[in-house]
C-alpha cells in the first residue's frame, strides 16, 4: 500500500535528505563516516581520523551517487602518538612528520596529542622530520 505525502512532509524530507551534494559535507551511514570533497566520496581510515576533522554529519538515508575518492586520514595539524613506540608525529600535507624537538618549541602541549595504533600511523606516508 502506498501513502501519498503532503507538501509539508515532502519539504521536511527534502531538508533531511538533500538532493544537491556540496563539498565539505560529512555523512555517517551505518556507522561509517564519509566526506564529500571535489564531488567525490571519501571514507576515513579510522573513527579517530574522522574525529580529528571536527565534522558535523548530515542526516542521510543513502550516499549520494558520486565516484569514490579514496580514504582520508588525520586532518592536517593533528598530533598523533604511536601507542607502540611512543613517537609523536605532526600530520602536515597528509604526511606524518616525526617530531624531534620538544613539543613546547612548536607551541604544542602533550595534551594536544592523540594516541593511535600502528595502522593509523602507517596510513600516512612519511614526511621530513621536524
Amino acid at each position: 500500500m502506498f501513502f501519498k505525502r503532503n507538501k509539508e512532509e515532502v519539504n521536511i524530507l527534502n531538508r533531511l535528505y538533500p538532493k544537491v551534494v556540496y563539498n565539505g559535507v560529512a555523512y555517517i551511514l551505518e556507522g561509517i563516516p564519509y566526506y564529500i570533497k571535489n564531488q567525490k566520496i571519501y571514507k576515513f581510515s579510522s573513527m579517530r581520523a574522522w574525529y580529528s576533522w571536527y565534522l558535523v554529519p548530515s542526516i542521510v538515508h543513502g550516499l549520494p551517487d558520486l565516484p569514490t575518492g579514496g580514504t582520508l586520514g588525520f586532518r592536517d595539524g593533528s598530533l598523533i602518538q604511536n601507542a607502540k613506540d611512543g613517537r609523536i608525529y605532526l600530520i602536515s600535507d597528509a604526511k606524518r612528520r616525526l617530531i624531534t624537538v620538544p613539543l613546547k618549541d612548536l607551541g604544542f602541549d602533550i595534551s594536544d596529542v592523540e594516541e593511535v595504533s600502528d595502522a593509523e600511523i602507517e596510513f600516512h606516508t612519511e614526511g621530513e622530520d621536524i
